[in-house]
């Protein structure tokens, strides 16, 4: 049994330091005679890279549609990262240096190791200061590193579109940009070092 993994969760960085992240593990896996053939590719890395380095530059000028592509980008390189460091896994020898030399951080199995997060509990939303902004509070579980949000103005369902909130360290929200009297879902969740709890059970809010 392997006593060292990289890590897997990127929920925590910001764009700017995602984005350096994957640099990184592009530069250190290149011509990486421990990881000859990496999967996926470091062609697809690289090209992903490029597209999320565009989608941040454009998302700075505004627009939510700029934003939500982001938003996208960014899962995009999230996956390739995740499915890369698994390769390292299954691949490198369990030893602490050889990964780190891959780019990726590294965390002990043997001891010390932080549980996962729960399932958080959105406890509260109510109006903000201004009309269409609302603060949601949702439950500071154990072990979270990181809080994220989504809502939706769609009907709750596996066919409704959500808008997803970066992560950040709180556990309460400040939405901005609702539609005044509409009636919106909301869903958090939480991010630890063993990755990403489920969403919370939704929430109803209308904002005035």
């Amino acid at each position: 049994m392997n006593t060292h993994r990289t890590v897997k969760d990127f929920s925590g960085k910001t764009d700017a330091e995602l984005l350096t992240k994957g640099r990184k593990v592009h530069l250190d896996l290149t011509g990486n005679a421990l990881f000859p053939s990496p999967v996926p590719s470091l062609l697809e890395l690289n090209t992903k890279l490029d597209e999320y380095e565009v989608a941040i530059a454009n998302a700075a000028h505004g627009g939510t549609h700029l934003t939500a592509a982001r938003r996208e980008k960014r899962a995009e390189v999230i996956d390739i990262l995740q499915r890369l460091a698994t390769y390292v896994d299954l691949t490198g020898p369990d030893i602490e240096s050889v990964l780190l030399g891959t780019g990726f951080d590294v965390y002990s199995t043997e001891h010390g190791v932080t549980p996962a997060s729960e399932k958080p509990t959105i406890l509260d939303v109510h109006d903000a200061s201004h009309t269409g902004e609302v603060y949601v509070v949702s439950s500071s579980m154990e072990y979270a590193l990181t809080n994220q949000l989504r809502y939706t103005a769609d009907p709750f369902g596996p066919d409704a579109r959500w808008i997803e909130l970066d992560p950040q360290s709180k556990a309460t929200f400040l939405v901005t940009g609702l539609e005044p009297g509409h009636l919106y879902w909301f869903q958090t969740r939480t991010n630890s070092r063993k990755g990403t709890s489920d969403w919370s059970d939704p929430y109803q809010f209308r904002p005035r």
